[in-house]
């Protein structure tokens, strides 16, 4: 993390060892940021909050209208949430916002569990797959 936004190494070494690394070693879920990203990559915030504010600033959509917008069920409350498996997983982010209409995308599509063969959830899926 401390060579973040340094391309200093990459122009010296060249992309050979970069791109041997990135198919070698196995990533996290992407449930799960690590701890470097969300505590110690800015003095003053985390990656998930730069997220989630940087999504609001560009008006990006609620979670629940991408849900819709990729035919999926769109969602009632916290609790009527099955990509999100673990209860306390729901009563917390219930304790964050007021509605489940008001849960920003990029936390809703890191809450949701992979579908089967992939890293990320249903709606996160969705979006990719729309990309390409």
């Amino acid at each position: 993390v401390s060579n973040a936004g340094s391309v200093d190494l990459i122009v010296r070494t060249g992309t050979d060892q970069l791109i041997r690394g990135m198919m070698a070693v196995p990533t996290k879920k992407p449930q799960r940021l690590a701890p470097a990203v969300t505590e110690e990559l800015f003095d003053v915030s985390d990656m998930g909050s730069i997220n989630i504010q940087r999504g609001r600033d560009q008006g990006v959509r609620p979670y629940n209208d991408y849900r819709d917008i990729c035919g999926l069920k769109r969602l009632t409350s916290f609790q009527d949430w099955p990509e999100v498996l673990e209860p306390e997983v729901k009563n917390r982010v219930a304790a964050l916002y007021a509605s489940i209409d008001d849960v920003d995308l990029y936390v809703g599509g890191l809450l949701e569990a992979p579908v089967d063969g992939s890293m990320v959830g249903p709606t996160f899926t969705c979006i990719i797959a729309d990309q390409f």
